[in-house]
């Protein structure tokens, strides 16, 4: 299964040469992908932050 990344680029691609009736599906699909991609950063972003915190909590104990 290819990368989220990959498969946005791979519908970026898609949508910029489909005709008008077939771009609106294509661009529901990017969308979701898109918002999906949001989500896991989002996730990494808030474990990394709660991690460093952790690691900062730490040193303050020790």
């Amino acid at each position: 299964m290819p990368r989220l990344d990959d498969h946005i680029r791979d519908l970026c691609e898609q949508v910029s040469d489909a005709p008008d009736e077939e771009a609106v599906p294509i661009a529901k699909e990017l969308r979701s992908a898109i918002h999906k991609k949001a989500q896991s950063i989002r996730q990494l972003a808030a474990k990394q932050l709660v991690q460093k915190k952790s690691a900062k909590e730490l040193r303050k104990a020790g």
